[in-house]
């Protein structure tokens, strides 16, 4: 669009610089009633005001070329902010599942410390079952002693 701009200003230029050209050539052949002071007056303010013109273009242009380079920058940053959300999500998902397999081993430690306690108990029992076995066999013993001894 701006390229588009800069090309009609100059076909502009090129016309009013044509119409002062006939315009003072008019005048020098005394066909005009302007003086060449004023015609040359006019030029001057059309150059100005077409310097000023193409200035203008130029910061256009200068605009344009930067909002071209921040359109860039936002298209990354929202590529960058889009891959963000998914390693996000992919966190979010790690992290629940982290969160389940945490409940799980806790489960199986329950469930470990239950057997751990059932075993120790069963051990016990059995130890002082083993006690009461002895102690008779030890009785026994006694017994059968005196009885050998008389």
């Amino acid at each position: 669009e701006i390229d588009g701009l800069d090309e009609q200003l100059s076909m502009e230029m090129s016309d009013m610089l044509q119409d002062l050209s006939h315009l003072r050539g008019g005048a020098s052949k005394g066909g005009s009633s302007r003086p060449d002071s004023e015609l040359q007056q006019e030029v001057d303010t059309l150059t100005t005001l077409a310097g000023e013109l193409r200035l203008r273009l130029q910061d256009a242009q200068t605009v344009a070329s930067e909002n071209q380079y921040l359109k860039e920058r936002l298209e990354d940053a929202q590529d960058t902010y889009a891959k963000t959300q998914l390693a996000l999500g992919l966190c979010s998902e790690s992290a629940t599942e982290m969160s389940r397999l945490e409940e799980e081993m806790r489960e199986k430690d329950s469930k470990m410390q239950e057997m751990e306690l059932l075993m120790a108990r069963t051990a016990l029992d059995s130890a002082a079952e083993l006690r009461k076995q002895r102690a008779k066999c030890d009785q026994s013993l006694l017994e059968q002693r005196v009885l050998y001894d008389e």
